[in-house]
């Protein structure tokens, strides 16, 4: 006979405050989950990623668990969703769609509206600095500003 708690069981002593229940129902479903996910990720780092979503999502809804349904299918079904959105935020641009797309459409997605400095001074001789700031890899700002001068 085995001597394993049922998964409500787990789930019933964890909202009885056993910690444990919690780390032993989710550890009894890892491995599965990973490899599941890995499937569909394609590599290690981004099946982390999504199980620690997915066990997190399973965590914030457990309240919302029917017990008299499967765990494991309840599980696996919040992976699959948590992979599928991952996987849409993460879809890298395909650059012949653009090619295909008429004059050099990325470039007309990423172009920036603002005016250069070059073309500020161009069309307006009054302007003499031009100010901004740049985020930096630590987190940190740096404002710069930059002196425009006319040309004779």
């Amino acid at each position: 006979m085995n001597m394993e708690k049922v998964d409500r069981e787990l789930i019933a002593d964890y909202f009885e405050g056993d910690e444990k229940a919690l780390e032993e129902l989710f550890g009894r479903y890892f491995r599965q989950i990973y490899a599941f996910l890995y499937r569909y990720a394609g590599n290690a780092q981004d099946a982390e990623d999504i199980a620690q979503e997915t066990f997190l999502k399973a965590w914030r809804n457990l309240k919302k668990f029917d017990v008299n349904k499967s765990f494991k299918t309840w599980l696996f079904a919040i992976g699959k969703n948590t992979a599928i959105d991952f996987l849409k935020k993460k879809r890298a641009l395909v650059f012949s769609d653009f090619e295909n797309a008429g004059e050099n459409a990325l470039v007309k997605i990423l172009r920036d509206p603002a005016p250069t400095p070059v073309r500020l001074s161009e069309n307006n001789e009054t302007v003499r600095k031009f100010s901004f700031a740049t985020a930096n890899p630590d987190g940190s700002i740096t404002a710069q500003t930059i002196q425009l001068h006319p040309q004779p």
